[in-house]
């Protein structure tokens, strides 16, 4: 189909109202490294698109390295960093000891 068409970054734009629905409700959160990571225990469908969200974010990660010299886990950091900075409150967020917060 269509949706096959379009490209990692329509994906996740397609995706946000959805992506940010199971963050509001505080199933997922963002982590440090530039993912989303479960917080509670999630739906077949939950896990599917938390599952294709980070799968797109890392081919934006990889394109962005091979264009950078940079290795893909620095661009997922550094994302990360501007990810946490512009998170709605309420979010929660993992920093890079593992560990829990709400923005």
């Amino acid at each position: 189909g269509s949706a096959s068409a379009a490209t990692p970054a329509e994906r996740i734009r397609d995706r946000l109202p959805a992506i940010d629905s199971i963050k509001m409700a505080a199933k997922v959160g963002e982590n440090a490294d530039g993912y989303l990571d479960a917080r509670a225990s999630l739906s077949t469908e939950e896990r599917d698109l938390m599952e294709a969200e980070n799968a797109d974010r890392r081919f934006l990660y990889q394109s962005i390295a091979d264009r950078t010299g940079q290795s893909v886990d620095a661009v997922g950091r550094q994302r990360a960093v501007r990810v946490f900075e512009l998170s709605k409150p309420g979010v929660w967020l993992k920093d890079a000891n593992g560990k829990w917060f709400q923005k």
